[in-house]
C-alpha cells in the first residue's frame, strides 16, 4: 500500500518575505502594484459597504462598469485625474505622501510642502 506524501505547509508571510528577498522581478512587479492595489480594496470596500453594484459606482463616477472593474481587481494603476474623481463623487480623503527610503545625515530635508499631495472633498452627510 504506498504511503500518503507529508506536505509542509509555509505561512503566507514567510513565503512572500523570501520571494521579495531573492526574486528582484516579483519585488519589482510589487512595487509597481502596490497603488493599484490599495485603490482597488478602497474602491470595491467602499462600493461594498454601501450595497452598490459596479454599473451604480461607474455612474457616480462618470465611468463606464468595466472600467470600475478593471480599478476592483488592481489590473491598473489610477491617475491623478481617476483619484481626483474618487475623491470627489465619493467624498474620499486622497493622500500620496513622498519621502525618502533611507535619509542621510547631513542633507537637507526635502520641504514638506512638496512632499504629501492630498485630494480631499469633504464628506457629504
Amino acid at each position: 500500500m504506498p504511503t500518503a506524501k507529508r506536505t509542509t505547509t509555509v505561512p503566507h508571510d514567510e513565503v512572500l518575505a523570501d520571494l521579495l528577498a531573492t526574486n528582484s522581478a516579483f519585488r519589482t512587479e510589487c512595487e509597481r502594484a502596490k497603488l493599484a492595489s490599495a485603490i482597488a480594496l478602497a474602491v470595491f470596500t467602499y462600493r461594498t459597504d454601501r450595497g452598490l453594484s459596479q454599473r451604480a459606482l461607474a455612474d457616480m463616477l462618470g465611468m463606464r462598469q468595466p472600467q470600475v472593474a478593471r480599478m476592483e481587481a488592481g489590473e491598473v494603476n489610477p491617475t491623478m485625474d481617476t483619484l481626483t474623481r474618487l475623491s470627489k463623487a465619493l467624498g474620499l480623503h486622497v493622500t500620496i505622501r513622498i519621502t525618502p527610503d533611507d535619509p542621510s545625515p547631513g542633507l537637507a530635508p526635502i520641504d514638506s510642502a512638496f512632499t504629501t499631495v492630498t485630494v480631499a472633498q469633504p464628506a457629504i452627510t
